[in-house]
């Protein structure tokens, strides 16, 4: 299976294994084979062969009249073979179809021990409430809508009970357009059969999925590559991406990129601060910080390299202009809760004058949140410019308290030549001005702190800085600078996270710095 990044919806995944069958001539029954094979072999290596009661580890095999059933079957007829725990099977009906069917018909005749819901709930219940290990394969990725009773009465045994458990592809309950209170099964491990599916991602999805495993069942590679078959441009993001303008030995601090920060009120001046220092970590040639008066204090307090000056308390012509004219890339709105509708605009009139790159973070998004003048100027010019929402934001930006999924509404909102979108929560969505979309699975509690979001803002525009000082003004050097922007940033959380100790914002954005090895990547 190529291109193993990829990240696929429900209906390109059931249009891959439809034509594996009918165009290329694989039977389902050998992919079914191969996907339970493999799954096995990972879940094999999670449960071990002594439970904790010093007794062969007891494993519920769940299965659904579909393909996820099939595949835990198969895995339940090798954990029978191999003799090394204590298993059986529940199907959800006593009536089964298909392949389903076949697979249910070869474990009968090992004598394999099967308990069915529909018939005797509590004979399941206390099944499951004695299992180790539960193995989930009710329901896949097809189904239309919510989970139902009887079903949905078993995911809640299921989720009362103390095994651990094991969804095959996903946990059942999971679909493309899946909502917050929806039935769903949590799972500790989810075992994917084939492509990553984006509904594993969604910010209220990722917490039900716990640990990833792929394994591949034997699709052919040319399908998840073929635009008639998969139209979405979306992958995890690269781990290690090499930032677009490398740095040489003889390079002068103009060279590595000039940053312009603008934010920080009275009593949040700290998140233009904070910006700065991410800014700094990030290896900014050159920082300039227009804050409040306490904001310029502290930064200088904090970062004496840096220049800083007062905002305007109106929009300046002459003063925008200069300031403009000297950075390669700006950010708007840390901590600037003073920031209005009118001098919004203005600013994004000036950065589309001078060319230079923006990145609107915190204050500027609840600006342009109302919809009013610079929700229009925002659509109104093809300048380099990127959004930076936390989920709060976003539900205000796409006007839905409900945010169903965030692939679905970065799919919606407004597109614009050279407007990209970093949706942050523990897992962050990408929407690159290329069309590209990019999944980062994060969650590095070390980041879940207050501040953490300036350190990233300030990350990101000297990563895009460097790039613009180098004359690559080009949608692709917007994405890589993302990219390395995003991983350092996520690589400083996890290494914090191992430490296991309380830490902050400005923790964050050391890390970042003490990041940097000889190779400048």
């Amino acid at each position: 299976m190529q291109a193993a990044n990829r990240i696929i919806t429900a209906a390109e995944m059931t249009e891959i294994d439809r034509r594996t069958q009918s165009v290329i001539g694989i039977p389902g029954m050998l992919l079914m084979e191969n996907a339970g094979q493999k799954a096995w072999a990972v879940v094999r290596e999670c449960v071990g062969t002594v439970g904790e009661r010093h007794r062969p580890p007891r494993i519920a095999f769940i299965a659904g009249n579909g393909n996820n059933g099939g595949d835990a079957l198969v895995m339940a007829r090798q954990s029978l073979i191999e003799g090394e725990h204590e298993c059986v099977v529940i199907t959800v009906a006593r009536e089964l179809t298909g392949s389903t069917q076949e697979q249910w018909s070869i474990l009968h005749q090992l004598g394999m021990q099967r308990h069915v819901w529909n018939d005797e709930p509590q004979d399941v219940s206390d099944v499951l409430a004695d299992a180790d290990w539960i193995v989930d394969g009710i329901a896949g990725t097809g189904i239309s809508g919510p989970l139902r009773d009887p079903i949905g009465s078993l995911v809640g045994v299921i989720n009362r009970s103390t095994a651990r458990v094991v969804a095959v592809d996903v946990p059942s309950g999971l679909r493309d357009g899946f909502r917050r209170g929806d039935s769903a099964i949590r799972a500790d491990l989810t075992v994917v059969t084939g492509y990553l599916k984006a509904m594993l991602f969604e910010s209220h999805t990722r917490a039900l999925v716990g640990e990833i495993h792929r394994v591949d069942p034997g699709f052919p590679p040319g399908l998840v590559n073929d635009p008639q078959v998969v139209t979405t441009r979306i992958a995890e993001m690269p781990p290690s991406p090499h930032h677009p303008a490398p740095l040489h030995s003889d390079f002068h601090k103009g060279q590595r990129g000039r940053v312009l920060v603008v934010g920080g009120s009275p009593g949040t001046a700290g998140a233009a601060v904070l910006s700065a220092e991410g800014a700094a970590a990030a290896g900014a040639g050159m920082i300039r910080v227009l804050a409040s008066g306490q904001g310029v204090a502290t930064v200088l307090a904090r970062i004496p390299s840096v220049m800083a000056a007062e905002i305007p308390a109106v929009p300046n012509g002459d003063e925008l202009r200069e300031a403009l004219a000297w950075a390669d890339a700006v950010v708007l709105g840390p901590g600037w809760t003073t920031l209005t509708d009118s001098d919004l605009v203005e600013w994004l009139r000036y950065c589309s004058t001078a060319g230079t790159a923006l990145v609107l973070d915190a204050s500027a998004l609840r600006v342009i949140a109302q919809r009013g003048d610079a929700w229009k100027e925002l659509f109104q010019t093809a300048l380099p410019t990127v959004l930076t929402p936390h989920l709060g934001e976003w539900q205000a930006l796409v006007a839905d308290d409900d945010v169903g999924g965030v692939r679905e509404t970065l799919e919606q909102f407004p597109d614009r030549s050279g407007l990209s979108i970093i949706v942050k929560s523990a897992v962050t969505w990408v929407r690159h001005s290329t069309g590209e979309v990019d999944v980062l699975d994060g969650r590095a509690p070390a980041l879940a702190v207050a501040g953490s979001g300036d350190v990233l803002s300030g990350i990101v525009v000297a990563a895009l800085a460097r790039g613009m000082a180098a004359g690559l003004d080009t949608p692709e050097m917007v994405r890589d600078a993302l990219r390395w922007g995003l991983t350092r940033h996520l690589s400083a959380g996890r290494a914090l996270t191992q430490e296991d100790r309380a830490a902050s914002a400005a923790d964050i954005a050391a890390r970042v710095a003490a990041g940097f090895g000889p190779s400048y990547g």
